[in-house]
């Protein structure tokens, strides 16, 4: 009896997970959200959600989808526009701006504007370049993951994310105003 309770019990939580995994995405990050041009290969060989995970148990681990911000790399046509209003609403008020297109870069590339500057992600202050990290990769997710997505409709966007030291590396007035910013913007994102 105890065994065909406890297979109940399993499938019960499998039916869970795989409901979720239809209807959300399952992010995480852990106080190492590093993104840099040196490319880690340590965790390829893992499923493409554990390697979302994986920040929270390496804190070497890179954020997995980093490869669309280098110089080499390109956000899909739906993610672009949709991190770029993210941005936008997320780090109002802050000297970051994403900056649409540029001569320097290739096409497709992000760039961004602080103080008079143009910015590549990766040369971007520690705080700001996490940010940015795991919010493109939450749109380029959330757009594998749901193809038929409307671009740049942050509403439509369901997932749980789970970050680790937030506020790491972030400017005091940004400490206070992230997590209400990210409510705001994402109100289908359930942040932990």
């Amino acid at each position: 009896r105890a065994g065909e309770e406890e297979g109940a019990d399993c499938a019960a939580m499998q039916d869970f997970w795989r409901l979720r995994a239809e209807r959300d995405v399952l992010l995480s990050y852990g106080a190492g959200r590093n993104i840099s041009e040196y490319r880690d290969d340590r965790h390829a060989g893992n499923a493409a959600e554990v390697q979302r995970q994986m920040t929270l148990f390496d804190p070497l681990a890179q954020t997995a989808s980093i490869a669309a911000l280098l110089p080499s790399g390109k956000l899909s046509a739906k993610a672009r526009p949709t991190l770029a209003l993210l941005l936008e609403r997320v780090l109002k008020g802050t000297p970051l701006q994403v900056h649409e297109a540029t001569a320097e870069g290739p096409e497709g590339q992000l760039t961004f504007h602080m103080h008079g500057v143009y910015v590549c992600p990766v040369d971007l202050p520690d705080g700001f370049r996490a940010i940015v990290a795991w919010l493109a990769e939450l749109c380029m997710v959330w757009y594998e993951t749901n193809p038929d997505a409307r671009s740049a409709d942050l509403a439509s966007i369901r997932a749980i994310v789970l970050i680790d030291e937030i506020d790491l590396h972030l400017h005091p007035s940004l400490q206070r105003t992230l997590v209400p910013a990210l409510r705001d913007a994402l109100p289908g994102v359930q942040w932990v």
